[in-house]
C-alpha cells in the first residue's frame, strides 16, 4: 500500500489516454484507415512510466515540505525510504525510454522535452503557483502530443493541424487543476480558475469540429462524452466555486477534477473509427471505474 499511495495509483489510469488520444486524433486527421496496435501498446507503456517516474521523483523532492504538512505520506512516515524511492524513480524512466525509441523518432524528442519538463517541474518550477501550474499542464499537453509525433508528425500541418487544438486545453485544464492543487493543504477561497477545465473541454471540441468540412453521425459518439466530461466537472466546480474549501474537501474534489480526464481523452480516441479506438475507448473506461474504487483508499494530489 505505501507504494501504492507513492504512486498515486488511481492517476496512473489517466496517464495513457492522453497519448493514445492524440495518436488516434491524429491518425483521423489524416486520413489513415489503420493504425499500429505495436504503437499503441508502447506510447501507453511509455506514459505510464514517465508518468510513474514524475510522481516518485516529485515525492522524493518534496520530502522536506511532506514532513512538515503531510507526515502520513510514505517517505517522511518512513515506510518507503529515500534511497529506495530514487532508485524506483530513476527505474522507472528505462522503460520509458526504451519504448519511446521503438517509434518515430520525433516522438523521442517529444519525450526528452516531457522529461525535462517533469525535472524543472519537481525541483524548481512548482515553487511559483503559476509557472508551476503551467508546467504540470504542460507536462499532460506533451504527453498529448507525444502521441500526435508518434504517426510521423510533431507539427501542424494543412492535414492535422486541428489534433493540436485539445493540446492547449488540456494545458489549460491541468493547469488550472494544479493551481487548486498548490493550495490544497490550507483553506482557500475558490474562484474562476475552477471553471477553467470545463470551458477548455468544451472550446477543444468546438476548435476542433468547426474547421471539419464533413461532419458525419459518427461524431455523435465522442460528442457524449464530451458532454459528460463537461458535465462532472462543473458537478464538482459548482460545489467548490465562489467558497471556502478546507483541506479535507479540496483534496477530494482535485480527484474528482483529474479523473473525467479518461472521458475527455475516449472523446478523441473515438474519432477514429478503427476497430483498436473502440478496443483502446472500452480500457480507457474501465481504467475509470478503477480509479474512482482506488481513490477511496488511495489520495490523487
Amino acid at each position: 500500500m505505501p507504494w501504492l499511495r507513492l504512486l498515486r495509483l488511481p492517476n496512473l489510469f489517466t496517464a495513457p489516454g492522453d497519448s493514445l488520444a492524440g495518436y488516434f486524433l491524429a491518425t483521423a486527421f489524416r486520413g489513415n484507415s489503420s493504425v499500429s496496435t505495436r504503437i499503441i501498446a508502447l506510447l501507453a507503456a511509455t506514459s505510464v512510466f514517465t508518468y510513474a517516474f514524475g510522481i516518485v521523483m516529485n515525492d522524493v523532492a518534496d520530502y522536506e515540505e511532506d514532513c512538515r504538512i503531510r507526515p502520513e505520506r510514505p517517505l517522511p512516515s518512513g515506510k518507503i525510504s529515500r534511497n529506495k524511492a530514487n532508485a524506483i524513480g530513476l527505474f522507472m524512466w528505462i522503460p520509458a525510454s526504451i519504448c519511446v525509441s521503438r517509434i518515430p523518432i520525433c516522438a523521442i524528442f517529444v519525450h526528452l522535452g516531457l522529461i525535462l519538463v517533469i525535472v524543472l517541474y519537481d525541483y524548481w518550477l512548482k515553487r511559483f503557483r503559476l509557472v508551476g501550474s503551467l508546467a504540470m499542464g504542460l507536462c499532460r499537453g506533451l504527453n498529448f502530443l507525444l502521441g500526435v509525433a508518434a504517426t510521423g508528425y510533431v507539427m501542424p500541418s494543412e492535414k492535422n493541424w486541428p489534433a493540436f487544438v485539445p493540446l492547449v486545453a488540456v494545458i489549460a485544464y491541468i493547469a488550472a487543476v494544479t493551481w487548486l492543487a498548490d493550495k490544497e493543504n490550507e483553506e482557500q477561497n475558490v474562484g474562476f480558475v475552477v471553471q477553467i477545465p470545463a470551458i477548455a473541454t468544451a472550446m477543444a471540441w468546438f476548435g476542433t469540429i468547426l474547421p471539419l468540412p464533413q461532419k458525419t453521425a459518427a461524431l455523435a459518439i465522442p460528442a457524449v462524452f464530451l458532454v459528460l466530461t463537461v458535465f462532472l466537472l462543473e458537478q464538482t466546480a459548482g460545489k467548490l466555486y465562489h467558497k471556502t474549501v478546507p483541506p479535507k474537501d479540496m483534496q477530494k474534489a482535485i480527484g474528482a477534477l483529474l479523473r473525467p480526464l479518461v472521458f475527455w481523452q475516449v472523446t478523441w480516441v473515438l474519432f477514429s473509427t478503427t476497430t483498436a479506438a473502440y478496443v483502446v475507448a472500452a480500457l480507457l473506461l474501465a481504467g475509470w471505474f478503477c480509479a474512482k474504487a482506488l481513490s477511496k483508499a488511495i489520495a490523487q494530489s
